[in-house]
């Protein structure tokens, strides 16, 4: 016993393992002292933060303005920028990006500014306004109503 664990304990995914010196040769890690490798995902992140950091800074409204614009392009109101021809609706997946609105006015409430709290408000009252027309079409057109 070494570290507080047993060396014969393992994970529980080699559970279903056979029986005899593979299941036995797997340890756990959890204590282990061994540096860490080199992890080619961080690396590529911080190219991200640094592409992030020479366009300038991204304020909550522009943050807001991204959200919303993911909304506009599945009510079909962005165009394709290779065929010119607008996207497909997609209700279900515009309600999402709404929905991520809605999550990021109820985590941020009490900590933005005024003007940040109303530009947001403005923005969901818009985007719920144009999923209900939208619903609303796409029920006429199927004959719903």
């Amino acid at each position: 016993m070494k570290y507080g664990r047993s060396d014969l304990s393992v994970c529980s995914r080699s559970q279903a393992q056979p029986l005899g010196d593979r299941s036995v040769a797997i340890k756990s890690t959890s204590f282990s002292k061994a540096d860490p490798a080199e992890d080619p995902v961080c690396s590529e992140c911080l190219d991200i933060v640094a592409y992030a950091n020479k366009v300038g800074n991204v304020t909550f409204s522009h943050f807001v303005v991204s959200l919303a614009t993911t909304a506009a392009v599945h009510f079909g109101e962005a165009k394709d920028p290779e065929s010119g021809v607008n996207s497909l609706i997609n209700l279900e997946a515009a309600g999402q990006a709404i929905e991520m609105l809605v999550l990021l006015e109820e985590k941020t409430r009490g900590n933005l500014t005024e003007d940040e709290a109303a530009f947001l408000q403005r923005v969901l009252y818009e985007l719920r306004n144009k999923f209900l027309s939208a619903k609303q079409r796409l029920d006429e057109s199927a004959g719903n109503i």
